[in-house]
């Protein structure tokens, strides 16, 4: 179960959970590869933890709210 950050809270800032799981995992993959955080500090320590925290920050945002 996610805890933090809250699926209504991705549901809000993308659209749907859908679409929070697909970008969170391309930008956890980029994380994995090497790409730089977009955050000073995270809360949890994975690398699908952090995308989610992006996006939740507005770090990341879907390319359809642009």
């Amino acid at each position: 179960m996610l805890s933090y950050p809250e699926m209504n809270d991705l549901v809000d800032k993308c659209g749907s959970a859908f679409s929070a799981i697909i970008i969170a995992s391309k930008r956890a993959r980029k994380l994995n590869d090497g790409a730089e955080g977009l955050l000073e500090e995270y809360k949890g320590s994975k690398d699908v933890s952090k995308a989610l925290e992006e996006i939740i920050e507005d770090k990341l945002v879907p390319e359809e709210k642009i």
